[in-house]
């Protein structure tokens, strides 16, 4: 007897028909005569007396479709209870991330992720750049969110693009640049920048280093600081021009603009994590933040960031 058999002795039961049973089961009527003929060689009984014109139940047959309803009545039950044994998978997850207008995501996922797997603990950890790499690599933290600047991640880390993003001039709006969309690096030889310091995030300052001297110049750097927000209140101010992501933390910062570097190519915005961890709920999260939808971030959300739609 399997589960199937019984499954077919219940409609056939109830429609004490073999054709009408045959169609509400999607299967032919020789196919289910079948499976009912073997189900009562299983009993040793005949569960059903065939007569030219009626199907009727035996006694033997009474008592299997009431053993069996009560049995299929326990489905929803049983679903519930799988369904909570799953969720009671335990651990500890650590999560590490820059600081970025995609960062109102994280604790989204974290509470969906929650719901489902309440016994997993989840510790966030916001760094700098350059440093949530290292954590990963070092297993300082299970997984990271970051924007590559570089083509290739350390090697024991693996990685998921989630969205790409573009790195863009940041002015003030009252500044002569601010009523362009698009501008050459060259153009800003001039100009006194205002960089993430090396010490704190290398990555972007490196790389704000290379594109003007791809453009031929060196740049006129009168202020650093450790934060991208740090930077973006001093250009905010008129103290100079930066050169940042996209996706910086411009939550209320009105007074900015981000003008767009030609021919400078997409950054992606990834998850990180390390090839050789044991975690077993790393996996878990990562299905999740596959399944994430990241829409459209260098525009619509930074719109909403604008207009104060996204806390």
């Amino acid at each position: 007897m399997n589960y199937r058999q019984l499954k077919y002795f219940t409609v056939v039961a109830r429609l004490l028909n073999f054709s009408k049973a045959a169609a509400e089961l999607y299967v032919s009527q020789p196919a289910l005569s079948k499976h009912i003929a073997e189900l009562e060689k299983y009993f040793g009984t005949a569960l059903f007396l065939r007569t030219n014109r009626n199907l009727v139940l035996t006694e033997a047959g009474k008592v299997l479709l009431d053993e069996a309803e009560s049995i299929f009545a326990k489905e929803p039950e049983i679903l519930r209870k799988v369904s909570e044994a799953s969720r009671k998978r335990t651990g500890k997850l650590t999560i590490a991330f820059i600081s970025t207008s995609l960062s109102f995501h994280i604790p989204l996922l974290v509470k969906q992720f929650n719901h489902e797997y309440p016994l997993i603990e989840v510790n966030l950890q916001r760094l700098p750049w350059g440093k949530v790499e290292r954590a990963v690599s070092d297993k300082q933290a299970d997984l990271g969110f970051m924007i590559s600047l570089r083509e290739e991640n350390a090697p024991v880390s693996a990685s998921y693009v989630l969205t790409h993003t573009y790195p863009a001039v940041v002015v003030a709006k009252d500044h002569p640049l601010a009523d362009r969309n698009t501008i050459h690096m060259a153009q800003l030889k001039d100009e006194q920048f205002i960089l993430v310091s090396q010490g704190a995030q290398p990555s972007p300052y490196e790389y704000t280093i290379r594109l003007c001297q791809n453009a031929g110049f060196t740049p006129n750097i009168t202020t650093t600081c450790p934060l991208a927000e740090t930077a973006l209140m001093l250009v905010q101010a008129g103290l100079g021009i930066s050169i940042l992501s996209r996706l910086a933390p411009v939550q209320g910062m009105n007074n900015v603009k981000f003008i767009d570097i030609e021919g400078v190519p997409a950054c992606p915005f990834s998850v990180i994590w390390n090839k050789e961890s044991t975690n077993t709920s790393l996996g878990v999260f990562l299905e999740k933040i596959k399944q994430y939808n990241w829409s459209n971030p260098d525009e619509a959300n930074y719109t909403a960031l604008k207009q104060g739609d996204i806390c």
